[in-house]
């Protein structure tokens, strides 16, 4: 249908892209169970795996037009690339979903911080402890609709399987920060 041109070929390349995107939590998911054979550890500069991010995820920033100011700033740390890129992205895209107006601000600071804030909606104080949890929803999954409750599970595991750590502050109607704490902690 794309190629005949009876769909509008943005609309299906961005379906296509979240089809994707699930099939790739998928397999992360499955993955996860035997992480350790596929971790391939080595030095990388923080500020090139969010721009490879935020590249891959810039049609959703025009679509919905919200800026993005990135702090100048980088560290160099120790990881997994594709494990901390699957990482970025549930956390970068978590931020857009969740942000009608305005935009993202992220820094990788010099204490090996990447920090990712948005202007969305915010999560409720209650449902933050149990953010992590598999399939764990809360209010805004339900009022959305579109959540899985495995994406913020996932990548709470994979830090903890990294040797990173993650920590989210929110308040309704005033946005979200996360905090990725890149310094290599014991492994799990």
């Amino acid at each position: 249908m794309n190629q005949t041109g009876t769909v509008d070929q943005r609309q299906t390349k961005e379906q296509l892209f979240l089809v994707n995107q699930y099939l790739d939590m998928l397999l992360s998911f499955i993955r996860l169970q035997d992480i350790s054979s596929d971790l391939v550890f080595k030095s990388q500069s923080a500020k090139e795996l969010v721009l490879r991010v935020v590249k891959e995820y810039k049609v959703f920033f025009i679509e919905k037009d919200l800026s993005l100011s990135l702090g100048d700033s980088d560290f160099d740390l120790v990881t997994d690339s594709k494990w901390l890129t699957f990482v970025l992205e549930q956390v970068i895209y978590n931020a857009i979903k969740y942000t009608k107006v305005g935009g993202l601000t992220i820094n990788c600071t010099t204490d090996q911080k990447i920090i990712i804030q948005d202007r969305g909606i915010g999560i409720d104080k209650a449902d933050l402890p149990q953010i992590f949890n598999q399939g764990y929803t809360g209010f805004n999954g339900r009022v959305e609709d579109n959540a899985s409750g495995l994406g913020l599970y996932l990548v709470k595991e994979i830090l903890d399987k990294l040797g990173h750590s993650i920590q989210i502050d929110s308040e309704i109607g005033q946005g979200t920060t996360v905090t990725i704490d890149c310094r290599q902690k014991t492994l799990r």
